[in-house]
């Protein structure tokens, strides 16, 4: 389908957002999270902001963006003249994008730091990038976000979808800073702040406008969405037998199970570390997963995981009333409490998890199981936590987040009843790296393992 202003986008999209152009940002002091069902809504934010009012309904894409009503909530105009408060980058590579195209949504930004602030940082819970530094910059501009969206979001205008995304990322990511838990050898990604872009129109008819954007540490590595493609309906399929893979594809393909273990291992601790100081994912995904292979010039002795992407994560203190279901136990919760089959099927089905711990199950695979045990300890340890809470003594009958947990009744799964050739075989995998990439398959049946009960939250 055709828009009128198909052409000006275009245009725009490539006089802002192309190799060689030039950023000015401004620090912006984004909402908290809002949008999702769980956070309060911006006290100071009016129906017009949120959905299309009146004025904005005749109005082209172009001409809504530009609009003075929907410019980044919280926007302070008395900071954007600054120049000692601003960050001055080159775009270097934009990702997603095609000659004379580009991908709707998030514009991703391989960048360099060319000037940094004069002055210290005018928000907390941010470090400041050097001079020469490459940096990761996602522009949440509605000139370029999808036309089509899910139902559950077609009352929100553009600007206010494009403000909700930017603020539940800035959310996360400033909270997980705050914690110390940004930068390696951290999951997340080094933080730098959110800013303001400042940006013009190539049709006359239109001055100046401002994005929100945040500056991240660019993460130089291959991302698991790699291994997959999909259909017309969404469903993954694995490309490992495809002709003319790139070579970042045959990387991973190459990857021996030991090591794709070892990653699997260091992303888990990772999330249910996050999990302890009160953010949660709404699925773990591997087109959220990036494996960094090497530091500089030196290969890493296994990869460096990281998660990005933190618009779906769901910062518990800063909900309405503010919550923290982790906060009394006093190590992160062991993660075979938080993953099961269901939860890392997209792992599974883009091989980087043993095709042989499937079962016909949708949500038990005793050898996953056997695994998270093997590799994360006993479920109480000096590491992690069970769910007994200690200052109680008793399992919470509470679900976390609508999430049905192990009951207590359900002894731990410790392999009793796998072939013990099996669990040795395991265990070389495991340690020595030696089980083949379909992993093995002679499962118990369903009976002989008490349930994982992990849902998605």
């Amino acid at each position: 389908m055709s828009f009128p202003d198909a052409a000006t986008i275009l245009k725009d999209h490539k006089k802002l957002y192309s190799p060689g152009k030039i950023l000015h940002i401004t620090p912006h002091g984004a909402p908290k999270p809002w949008g999702w069902k769980f956070y309060p809504m911006p006290p100071d934010l009016g129906d017009e902001e949120i959905g299309q009012a009146a004025a904005d309904k005749t109005l082209t894409r172009a001409g809504l963006v530009f609009r003075e009503k929907n410019q980044p909530h919280n926007l302070d105009r008395s900071i954007q003249k600054d120049d000692s408060l601003k960050m001055k980058v080159e775009i270097l590579a934009v990702h997603g994008t095609g000659p004379g195209t580009y991908s709707p949504g998030i514009q991703k930004l391989k960048c360099k730091v060319l000037e940094v602030p004069l002055t210290p940082p005018l928000y907390e819970n941010q470090r400041t990038p050097a001079v020469g530094d490459v940096i990761f910059i996602k522009a949440f501009d509605p000139m370029f976000f999808p036309r089509v969206v899910d139902p559950m979001e077609a009352h929100f205008k553009v600007t206010a979808r494009a403000d909700m995304a930017l603020s539940d990322e800035v959310g996360a990511y400033a909270f997980l800073y705050k914690h110390g838990m940004t930068g390696a050898p951290h999951i997340a990604p080094q933080w730098f702040g959110c800013w303001t872009a400042e940006v013009q129109s190539t049709d006359p008819n239109f001055q100046t406008r401002y994005v929100g954007v945040i500056a991240l540490e660019f993460i130089d590595g291959i991302c698991l969405q790699k291994l997959f493609v999909k259909d017309d309906v969404g469903n993954q399929i694995y490309v490992g037998d495809m002709p003319d893979l790139d070579d970042d594809t045959k990387t991973l393909l190459q990857v021996d199970v030991a090591t794709r273990l070892g990653t699997m291992k260091d992303l888990l601790a990772g999330v249910v570390r996050q999990y302890k100081i009160g953010l949660s994912h709404y699925h773990i995904h591997p087109e959220s997963v990036i494996l960094t292979f090497r530091r500089g010039s030196q290969d890493l002795e296994r990869p460096r995981v990281s998660l990005v992407g933190y618009t779906k994560s769901v910062v518990h203190p800063l909900r309405d009333p503010p919550r923290n279901v982790y906060a009394n136990y006093t190590r992160p919760i062991h993660p075979f409490y938080r993953f099961n089959y269901s939860r890392l099927e997209a792992f599974f089905n883009c091989h980087w998890l043993p095709l042989g711990w499937k079962t016909n199950h949708p949500r038990i695979s005793p050898l996953l199981n056997y695994w998270l045990l093997r590799t994360f300890g006993p479920l109480d340890s000096d590491e992690y936590s069970t769910l007994i809470r200690p200052s109680h003594g008793t399992v919470s009958a509470q679900p976390i987040e609508d999430s049905p947990l192990l009951h207590p009744s359900h002894e731990p799964f410790l392999a009793q009843n796998i072939e013990s050739s099996v669990l040795q075989k395991m265990d070389e995998a495991i340690f020595f790296g030696n089980l083949t990439s379909e992993g093995e398959t002679s499962v118990p049946t369903q009976s002989s393992t008490p349930r994982n009960t992990t849902a998605d939250t």
